[in-house]
């Protein structure tokens, strides 16, 4: 079984979030130096500082406010572009599934056939109500008739965690992205936890599927 995560890890949400980074603080700020700080700094805020922008505590409040209110509207998910290459998705042997965390599942869904994916994860798909770091994890672990090798492919902390279900009966091999809004290094070892860490999805299917 392959799980695959979806933002980040499939589609690329880079501009996404960054044009809601510019809209709401109005800055002249490009794209590469917006990952760069990003990949720094966690915290938005720390980014702000970088750049010297003056602001106060309810200032980010709202920004907050702002950016979970549209981040998944497809005003914003218009921005983001596909990085699995469909064609490797035909050539998998074994079981898959998309499996995200999505506040809106209904425009989730709505990017899967703008990507043209749809029809490849017909019935093998899974957004889940973000709650917390271990959401993906307690999925898993109440999941039914799952192999008992599986593979996930993601750019996170919840998908790393998955790690954890590895035991004498389930092995979980965990692939960390460098696609995604945060840098898998510094994920590994804030959590401890053994991933292997490739460039892209698309890296995993040519070191894999011969």
């Amino acid at each position: 079984m392959i799980i695959f995560d979806f933002d980040g890890t499939l589609i690329d949400v880079w501009k996404r979030y960054y044009e809601i980074f510019k809209k709401w603080w109005k800055l002249d700020i490009d794209m590469k130096t917006f990952k760069r700080l990003k990949w720094q700094n966690q915290s938005e805020s720390e980014i702000l500082k970088s750049l010297e922008v003056k602001f106060e505590k309810e200032d980010f409040s709202r920004y907050k406010m702002f950016k979970d209110q549209n981040l998944e509207e497809k005003e914003f998910l218009s921005f983001d572009e596909l990085i699995i290459d469909p064609n490797y998705i035909l050539k998998i042997k074994e079981d898959y599934m998309i499996l995200t965390m999505r506040k809106n599942v209904e425009n989730f869904f709505w990017q899967l056939d703008r990507f043209g994916l749809k029809d490849l994860f017909k019935e093998k798909s899974f957004a889940l109500k973000p709650e917390g770091i271990d959401t993906k994890l307690e999925w898993l672990k109440n999941a039914r008739d799952l192999d008992n090798e599986i593979t996930v492919i993601g750019d996170s902390e919840t998908d790393l965690k998955m790690v954890e279900l590895s035991n004498q009966h389930t092995k979980v091999n965990v692939y960390l992205v460098k696609t995604g809004l945060r840098e898998p290094y510094k994920i590994i070892q804030t959590f401890g936890l053994k991933a292997f860490v490739i460039e892209n999805v698309n890296y995993f299917f040519k070191s894999n599927l011969h």
